[in-house]
């Protein structure tokens, strides 16, 4: 009877090794998919530290681009206006200098004479 039970024993201890074996497998993978999801995420956290370094040159970029744009467009219309000044000068001078005011004393009573 002493071997049926030394059997029973080296059966149970096989099957107890076993399932040792298959719980060590199952926390070596656990082991790896933490270590793996870890690489994961300090991949992902430098990808958004660089996406906000990125972001911020952006910021800046665009601000200059802005105020660039905008004194173009003060300057230009600047430009626009004096040109308009300009020609509204010339304008007045031309009639000026066709009407004569000083030539016809001032009055001007609609009937073309003086």
């Amino acid at each position: 009877m002493a071997s049926r039970s030394e059997r029973d024993s080296n059966k149970k201890m096989s099957e107890l090794q076993s399932e040792v074996d298959e719980v060590t497998d199952l926390l070596k993978d656990n082991v790896e998919k933490i270590l793996q999801r870890g690489d994961k995420l300090e991949q992902l956290e430098e990808r958004s530290e660089d996406l906000r370094a990125e972001s911020n040159k952006f910021k800046v970029v665009s601000t200059k681009l802005k105020r660039k744009y905008c004194w173009q467009n003060c300057k230009m219309t600047l430009i626009l206006t004096g040109v308009i000044l300009l020609l509204l000068a010339v304008i007045a001078g031309i009639i000026v200098g066709v009407v004569k005011p000083w030539e016809h004393g001032g009055s001007h009573n609609g009937t073309g004479k003086p």
